[in-house]
């Protein structure tokens, strides 16, 4: 718990995210400052992602009280 507070206002990304070929899909809930910070750095240096912001929600939210719709859309994603 203690290194995940911390992570919040330290994290630094690897400069070698740019040279990834990966496809990343980035969700979050509106309701989600911190993730949605991170979001903006990331896409600077992504290349190839796709953004989820779920509507009025906050951390966790969607998988723990939207489990089938948040099923539904990872299933959607892996086909």
């Amino acid at each position: 718990m203690k290194a995940n507070l911390i992570e919040n206002y330290t994290y630094r990304l690897n400069e070698a995210i740019r040279d990834s070929e990966t496809e990343v899909h980035l969700w979050c809930g509106s309701k989600e400052p911190y993730a949605r910070k991170s979001h903006a750095i990331l896409k600077k240096n992504l290349r190839h992602f796709t953004e989820k912001i779920w509507p009025d929600v906050g951390h966790g939210v969607m998988l723990y009280f939207h489990t089938g719709e948040y099923l539904n859309a990872i299933k959607a994603i892996l086909g």
